[in-house]
């Protein structure tokens, strides 16, 4: 009970101890619910919606590179743009977009295409694009 007591005194001297949380704001543990809660969303999304034809961002299956810096190859800003093509890929390659026409020539035999504009809202997407990039850092910090 002392040593807690040293600690919290050593603490709140050194760091500061404004123990006042403003009713707005959200604390660590709050934001850290938030976060389980859109990393749990965007898993539950990838697999109603995208495991049919993708490995999961986390597994450690060797084709998994379709994942892999996904937001650093795509056209910034990188999330609108993949928002763009979840909703409606037909469309964006009919527009002439380059990196589209690109991943057509790559993959010419994949006639699916990408159309979920009333299936998901941006929220969703962002839960999903959430799942992905933390699922990506959890294959590669595992190696």
């Amino acid at each position: 009970m002392r040593i807690t007591l040293i600690f919290s005194i050593i603490y709140c001297a050194t760091l500061g101890c404004d123990s006042t949380i403003k009713k707005d704001e959200p604390t660590t543990v709050d934001r850290n619910k938030e976060l389980v809660g859109n990393y749990e969303s965007g898993k539950t999304l990838f697999t109603t919606y995208c495991r049919a034809c993708h490995f999961p961002p986390e597994s450690k299956h060797g084709h998994n590179y379709a994942f892999h810096n996904l937001f650093d190859r795509l056209p910034q800003p990188a999330e609108k743009y993949l928002m763009d093509f979840l909703k409606n890929s037909k469309a964006l390659r009919d527009s002439g977009d380059k990196y589209a026409l690109e991943l057509d020539k790559y993959w010419p035999h994949n006639e699916y295409e990408h159309k979920f504009a009333d299936s998901l809202t941006t929220s969703q997407l962002s839960d999903l694009f959430f799942y992905i990039k933390v699922g990506v850092r959890l294959n590669s910090n595992s190696k």
